[in-house]
């Protein structure tokens, strides 16, 4: 067997079709959505996309339902962490932990912001309510004590649900990066 058979065998094969939407994206993050079989939406479908007030997160509507997309770089660095990141977000199904739909990809020649242009996003659930931080900033005085343990229970429940499944959280959990959907 000659040095370019070998070549050949090893030689990774290329292709058009990066599973979302035939856009091109990162080899890794595109191995792990077919293997993952994650879901893939094409960027173009998002009607009113909107800035919410958040660095690289957007409201958008698909088929009248709201999703946020928050969308990420593609150096080899963050598409690393965010596979990771994805391994448990897929697996994760509860009431109170906001779930994750799939992923999109801003392709070329879609009006957008130019920091968006090539980048992936998460498809996430839209919390209505905002950060726990904002809403008791301006509800608490309003709660009564249940629907204060009612939050306190919810909270506890989703950090439960994490635990019990082995899904560890990779930051602090604080008021800000909880959020409120009703």
């Amino acid at each position: 067997m000659s040095i370019n058979s070998i070549k050949k065998i090893f030689k990774r094969k290329k292709t058009n079709d990066a599973g979302i939407g035939h856009t091109k994206c990162n080899d890794w993050l595109e191995n792990f959505i077919k293997e993952k079989k994650i879901e893939c939406y094409k960027y173009s479908d998002f009607k009113d996309i909107q800035s919410i007030g958040r660095q690289n997160v957007v409201r958008a509507n698909l088929k009248d339902k709201i999703f946020v997309l928050k969308y990420f770089n593609n150096d080899d660095n963050t598409i690393r962490q965010v596979v990771c990141e994805l391994e448990s977000l897929r697996t994760i199904v509860h009431e109170n932990i906001l779930q994750f739909y799939g992923i999109t990809r801003v392709e070329d020649g879609i009006p957008c912001e130019s920091s968006q242009i090539n980048k992936h996003m998460l498809v996430l659930e839209y919390a209505d309510s905002g950060t726990l931080d904002t809403y008791l900033n301006e509800y608490f005085n309003n709660l009564n004590w249940n629907d204060k343990l009612n939050l306190a229970l919810q909270l506890a429940n989703a950090v439960l649900y994490l635990h019990n499944n082995n899904i560890f959280l990779r930051r602090n959990l604080v008021c800000i990066r909880l959020f409120i959907a009703y």
